[in-house]
């Protein structure tokens, strides 16, 4: 008998057994269960422009984020994604303080903020060219992806300053 007829039955039979297993454990491992989900919106000071040191790149237990292909994974800096600047923002401290004061929960971070995006950008259907996305149908999309997962414990909205502009107010009360 050659090493090949010798091994090759072996190894497939390895190999049928251990990829399934594995896929069922990174499924697992992706798609945690009954989490306190919190929906991430608004612009760039809640996407996170900090610099990321190598600490914010530790997972945190019990904490998740929802990444840009919908899996969930453990919540590392950048969370955000919607502008390659992205860094430390406020969303792992967030869930630090309230693991807190919630003991044996796990949270689910729902980044979706768009840096730079101006308040009428936030509205059903309209488009931001700054980060090639319609923010509103975009958050609304990623939280009812999400929500098979857990429940909506919050929505966090940090906004700054892209429509700080005396005429901001107008022109959003007269919509």
């Amino acid at each position: 008998m050659t090493w090949r007829a010798l091994l090759l039955p072996g190894l497939y039979s390895l190999l049928a057994v251990a990829l399934p297993a594995a896929a069922a454990g990174s499924a697992h491992a992706t798609a945690p269960q009954n989490l306190h989900l919190f929906l991430l919106v608004g612009q760039s000071n809640m996407a996170g422009r900090g610099e990321i040191e190598d600490s914010d790149r530790v997972p945190i237990d019990h904490v998740f984020a929802l990444n840009a292909r919908g899996e969930w994974v453990p919540a590392v800096d950048p969370v955000h994604w919607d502008k390659p600047s992205a860094g430390v923002g406020l969303a792992r401290s967030f869930a630090v303080e309230y693991l807190k004061h919630h003991p044996g929960v796990s949270v689910g971070l729902i980044p979706a903020a768009c840096g730079g995006s101006p308040i009428s950008s936030w509205a059903p259907g309209e488009y931001f060219d700054g980060t090639h996305s319609h923010p509103y149908d975009d958050a609304l999309a990623r939280f009812h992806q999400a929500a098979a997962s857990g429940t909506l414990k919050g929505v966090l909205w940090h906004k700054a300053r892209a429509t700080a502009a005396r005429s901001w107010p107008l022109a959003t009360n007269s919509r």
